[in-house]
């Protein structure tokens, strides 16, 4: 079964809201980038959410949070050349959700594993790609 992330809050009810980002290749994420979970495609966001006229051509038709995959929020990792990592929650209520329930919640268990896993290994040499040489 799939495990709900962050159905709560304290900005707008949920982890995901008010301002969000998702991966998008042909917008510039990088291609090592991996998405680790997603909002619901079409539907997970009301109508208040709309793609920015910048990723549309007119008419805009299918835009609002009810009718486009494109409006989503994800959460997504990458490493980067020399070794470090990138964690994006993608969405800005996604602080108002850690302290939810004084922080025994899956969002804060989820930030607090990724920041350890990033502080353990800091003096490691990471155990992530080595950068090219050259």
């Amino acid at each position: 079964t799939e495990e709900v992330i962050g159905d709560f809050g304290l900005v707008q009810g949920a982890a995901s809201g008010d301002e969000i980002d998702r991966l998008d290749y042909t917008l510039g994420t990088p291609r090592n980038a991996v998405m680790v979970a997603t909002t619901k495609l079409a539907g997970g966001h009301s109508d208040e959410y709309m793609l920015f006229n910048e990723e549309t051509l007119f008419p805009m038709v299918d835009t609002t949070g009810t009718t486009s995959d494109k409006v989503r929020s994800d959460i997504v990792f990458f490493e980067t050349p020399r070794g470090g990592a990138v964690f994006s929650v993608g969405s800005i209520n996604w602080v108002g959700a850690l302290a939810w329930n004084t922080f025994d919640n899956n969002v804060a268990t989820i930030t607090r594993n990724v920041l350890q896993d990033f502080l353990t290994h800091a003096d490691a040499n990471r155990r992530f790609s080595e950068p090219a040489a050259g």
